[in-house]
C-alpha cells in the first residue's frame, strides 16, 4: 500500500511504500556488495522495471544518532554510472551548475531539511529536543545529504545523493542535467547485478 507524505511550502509529496520481505532480503543480502541495515528504511519510493529497489527513503534517526541521507540510491547500476560520472568529473559539472543558481539549490536544501524534520516521529522531536538539542538542529537545518549550506558549504558532496533525490523525490533543481546523464535508469537485466 502506497503512502505519501504530503507536501509543504514548495516541497512536493513523497510517495513510498513499506519494502516487502522480498526487499527486506535483498537489502540485508546486499548487492553489489553493500548491505543496508533494513531497519533504518522507512520505505522505497522506485523500484526498476525488474522489481528491484533503485532508492530508499530513510529515517532521519537510527540507534547510532541522526541519519541525514533521507533518500539513498540502492541499485548497483546507478551506483556504478555514478562512480563512473564522478571519475569522469562529474561532480565539479553539478557544482558549477549549481552555483550557476545558488538559490534554486538553497531552495531544494532547504525542501531536504523540512522534509527530514517531518519523518522524525512527535516523540523523536520531543526526545531530541530535551536530550539532544544539536542532533535536533543539525536533522532540521541541514540539506541534502546532511549539506551545511547554511554556512557556505555548497558543495554537491557526490552525484549519488543527488540521483537518490532525484528519483526517489521525483524533483530536483537540475533534473534535465541529471536526466542527461542518466539516458537509462535501468540495467537491461535483473541478474546483471549492477553491469
Amino acid at each position: 500500500m502506497w503512502q505519501v507524505i504530503p507536501p509543504g511550502g514548495n516541497r512536493p509529496p513523497v510517495f513510498y511504500r513499506p519494502p516487502t520481505p522480498e526487499e527486506v532480503r535483498f537489502l540485508r543480502e546486499g548487492r553489489g556488495g553493500k548491505v543496508y541495515n533494513p531497519q533504518w528504511v522507512l520505505g522505497i519510493p522506485r523500484c526498476c522495471p525488474w522489481g528491484y529497489p533503485q532508492v530508499l527513503l530513510c529515517r532521519p534517526l537510527n540507534p547510532k544518532g541522526p541519519f541525514p541521507t533521507t533518500f539513498w540510491l540502492v541499485c548497483p547500476f546507478l551506483s556504478r554510472r555514478c562512480g563512473q560520472l564522478e571519475s569522469e568529473g562529474g561532480v565539479r559539472r553539478l557544482e558549477t551548475r549549481m552555483a550557476r543558481d545558488p538559490e534554486r539549490m538553497r531552495r531544494h536544501h532547504l525542501d531536504h531539511a523540512a522534509l527530514r524534520g517531518s519523518l522524525l516521529t512527535p516523540e523523536e522531536n520531543r526526545w531530541l529536543r530535551r536530550n539532544r538539542p544539536e542532533w535536533w538542529r543539525s536533522l532540521w537545518s541541514r540539506g541534502l545529504g546532511g549539506i551545511d549550506f547554511l554556512h557556505g558549504d555548497g558543495g554537491a558532496k557526490c552525484l549519488h545523493l543527488h540521483t537518490a533525490s532525484w528519483l526517489g523525490w521525483g524533483t530536483h533543481p537540475f533534473s534535465s542535467w541529471l536526466a542527461a546523464q542518466f539516458p537509462r535508469t535501468h540495467c537491461d537485466s535483473p541478474l546483471c547485478s549492477g553491469e
